[in-house]
């Protein structure tokens, strides 16, 4: 009778580890509902704060007007480097014709050939220029707010500007006497990927 009582032991203790498992398993599996529980909790409770503020994730603020004003566009065509363009209808253009390669997006310290930055308005791309390259606070203002973005925006030099600043989207234009980030956050909000190729 002893024989048989060992193997009843070996039995139960293998019992007693399953159970033990099962049960760090359920345990496991409740403290990752609740850690999961609390995350989702947090980031709700995060976008609520940001919402009730008057804006969302992007910076945009639904209290702020959009003072941008709607261009006629044009048709855009591509042209060759030595082309002549038809005339645009504003400045600076935001449809037209356009060479084929777009720049890349990012900050320039120099001027870009306009036909160049039509295609990427056309991409959706956000384009703002300055006049005055050696405002140095505008100048640092502006490349600060483009590091937010690391697509679908370009800031460049444009002496050719008749304002201060020009935020340029597809067959839409901003016109400010000064960075107003307010405006612009919201401008990039609107009108970014909304070019007739965006990608």
């Amino acid at each position: 009778m002893s024989r048989k009582a060992i193997p009843h032991k070996r039995a139960t203790k293998a019992g007693k580890n399953k159970r033990w498992r099962n049960r760090f398993s359920s345990n496991s599996s409740e403290i990752l509902i609740v850690i999961g529980t609390i995350l989702a909790a947090v980031a709700i409770f995060a976008t609520f704060i940001i919402i009730s503020q008057g804006g969302d994730a992007s910076g945009y603020d639904p209290s702020i007007p959009d003072e941008s004003i709607g261009i006629d566009v044009l048709t855009s065509p591509h042209i060759e480097p030595d082309e002549v363009p038809s005339g645009y209808n504003s400045n600076p253009p935001t449809s037209g014709g356009h060479y084929v390669q777009p720049a890349p997006w990012g900050v320039y310290a120099e001027t870009l050939p306009d036909q160049t930055l039509i295609h990427n308005l056309e991409h959706g791309g956000i384009w703002i220029s300055y006049r005055d390259k050696n405002d140095k606070d505008t100048v640092k203002a502006l490349e600060d707010l483009a590091e937010k973005y690391d697509s679908h925006l370009i800031v460049t030099y444009r002496p050719e500007n008749d304002s201060p600043i020009i935020v340029t989207a597809w067959g839409r234009l901003l016109k400010l006497n000064e960075v107003n980030k307010g405006q612009i956050v919201n401008f990039i909000a609107r009108y970014r990927f909304k070019g007739p190729e965006s990608a």
